[in-house]
């Protein structure tokens, strides 16, 4: 009886878990969308919920552990039917997992080129900057000596 409640138990735990995941996934591509538009202040906030969604993540990974405990031999009892349905929640956070896997890597490509970017044009206005102030003129002050008697 115990490893039925198990199984429901592990299985509530993976749909919330696929959900989350879902929603990360859907949070890092509105990231890219609004990266490839350039928009300032719009990523902040996805990259908030998305922060959100991998501690939900971490919440569910504490608690599946927490079920589990010491003995990962129980979930050879359970029932053929709920290995099935843990088996396919797996391989469906496997999907969603490489998928996000995928647009993370996209998404770090672009932004590391947007920096490459960034770093180019802020050297060129210091380049800017340095001869531009070549061309300044030079203040001549007298020597002050401080070792003269008044």
């Amino acid at each position: 009886m115990k490893e039925r409640g198990l199984g429901k138990e592990l299985c509530s735990f993976l749909e919330k878990k696929l959900v989350f995941f879902n929603q990360y996934l859907l949070m890092t591509n509105q990231i890219k969308e609004a990266c490839a538009l350039n928009e300032e202040q719009y990523p902040g906030a996805l990259i908030s919920q998305r922060q959100a969604c991998i501690y939900k993540i971490e919440r569910i990974d504490e608690s599946i552990r927490r079920i589990m405990g010491d003995n990962p031999g129980r979930l050879n009892r359970l029932s053929e039917k709920c290995k099935a349905m843990i088996d396919g929640y797996l391989k469906r956070l496997k999907t969603v997992m490489e998928t996000v896997d995928l647009v993370d890597r996209e998404l770090l490509d672009a932004l590391q080129a947007d920096r490459k970017d960034m770093k180019r044009d802020l050297l060129e206005l210091q380049d800017m900057r340095h001869a531009a102030q070549g061309y300044k003129s030079r203040r001549e002050f007298a020597p002050r000596f401080l070792d003269t008697v008044r």
